[in-house]
């Protein structure tokens, strides 16, 4: 991942990640009979994993544990399918906020996936907290 303290949308800070997608992932033959697609739901968790994964380039605690921020309203749309034969996809995180404290540190972004030039996903309001 490739990550910029003051890049994205905000100036709060922008992640970008690049992921190859084997065409014999797991999850071809885990998705409904005979619908061999990546499902949307490993999308989105990809962008909170890169978000906690790049969050100690950002400047919080290297050694937090991330969870999602109760109460936060993350909301999404697919505009497309990742299916075998894809190479790879690429996420891209927008930082919106950056919260340090002393009773732990959050990070609110919101988040694309895109297949080549085409963004089939997008996410807002991708909000994490420290436990």
């Amino acid at each position: 991942a490739w990550v910029s303290k003051n890049g994205g949308d905000s100036k709060s800070g922008y992640i970008y990640a690049q992921v190859k997608i084997p065409n014999d992932a797991w999850f071809y033959q885990a998705h409904f009979f005979q619908d061999p697609v990546m499902p949307g739901s490993l999308g989105v968790e990809s962008m909170f994993q890169a978000l906690a994964k790049s969050s100690t380039s950002l400047g919080t605690n290297p050694n937090a544990k991330w969870r999602i921020k109760p109460g936060s309203k993350t909301s999404w749309k697919y505009r497309g399918q990742i299916t075998p034969g894809v190479e790879y996809i690429v996420i891209e995180l927008h930082i919106k906020e950056i919260g340090l404290g002393r009773n732990g540190d959050h990070i609110t972004a919101d988040g694309n996936l895109w297949l080549g030039s085409t963004r089939i996903y997008e996410v807002k309001d991708i909000s994490l907290e420290t436990y």
